[in-house]
This record gives structure tokens, sequence and C-alpha cells, in this order.
């Protein structure tokens, strides 16, 4: 099993290899036709992570996320993305639950709040995420849930 760490993307060349990932995953894989990733509301102030392998982080990042900060002690997560290699051995969990942590570590912050694509439900139900809209709804193009997970509610049970 794999040992992993999340890393803050705070320089120009870690936020480019965010993006690089989601390239990757969202436009040649899933089949989106462009990610504008300069041009999001969304991504001002928020912190871009990666994950990679602890004991080898110079073969390459695993994956990526986005987290904003939102009012009501809650943090949106988003652009969620595992290249192809890193999938189906537990690192997407793993990648959740390290932004998890992060996230509670934050004075004042204990809500995560996602839109789950088509297709990933169960996966964050596994994960403790509870379906927010009774239905999907369309976004870009493909069928979304919102998902929320209390972590003060999760660590208290």
């Amino acid at each position: 099993m794999v040992d992993v760490m999340l890393l803050p993307a705070t320089s120009p060349e870690l936020k480019a290899r965010c993006i690089e990932i989601r390239k990757t995953v969202f436009v040649q894989e899933q089949g989106y036709v462009h990610l504008d990733e300069d041009n999001q509301p969304e991504d001002a102030g928020a912190l871009h992570f990666l994950l990679a392998d602890s004991a080898n982080i110079d073969a390459g990042f695993m994956g990526t996320a986005r987290l904003s900060a939102r009012p009501e002690h809650t943090y949106i997560l988003s652009r969620i993305a595992l290249l192809p290699s890193s999938r189906g051995n537990g690192n997407g969990a793993k990648l959740i639950q390290a932004l998890e942590t992060w996230v509670f570590q934050q004075p004042g912050f204990h809500i995560v709040q996602l839109e789950a694509q088509e297709g990933t439900y169960g996966f964050y139900e596994k994960l403790g995420y509870t379906r927010q809209t009774p239905e999907p709804y369309i976004k870009d193009r493909k069928p979304h849930l919102l998902m929320m997970k209390d972590l003060w509610a999760q660590r208290t049970e």
C-alpha cells in the first residue's frame, strides 16, 4: 500500500502541475471541451493541492484538488482529479481524507461540500458524504449532485 502526502501547490510550477493533471482527466479523458483555469471566479483565493507518493515524490504527482473557503464553516472541494494510473488502489479515498484532515485543522471549519459527477456518488457516500440535492442537476453538460460532510459530526459519532 502506498503512503501518500498532500502538498499545497504554493508555487506557479506546482499550480501548473495541478492544471496538467486536470487537463489530462477532464479534457482528454472525460471530454470536457475546455478548462478555463485562469478565469474562474471560484479560483480567486482557492487553495490547490497535489497528492504524491510520500516514499517517492520524484515519481510524479498522482492527483489534485482545490479547496475554497466559504461562510458557515465550509470549504468547497472541487477540481478533484486522480490520474488513471493512480486509481483503483485507494488513492482517491486517501486524497479526500487528506483534504478533510487539512480542513478540520483550520480554525472554525468543519464542513466540506462538493459537486459529485455522475458515477462517483457511491464513492463519496462510502466516505460519509450525504446528498444535498434529491436529483442530479446538469453542470458543464454532465449530471452532478451536491454532497456534504460534517467532519465534526463524523468525528464525534
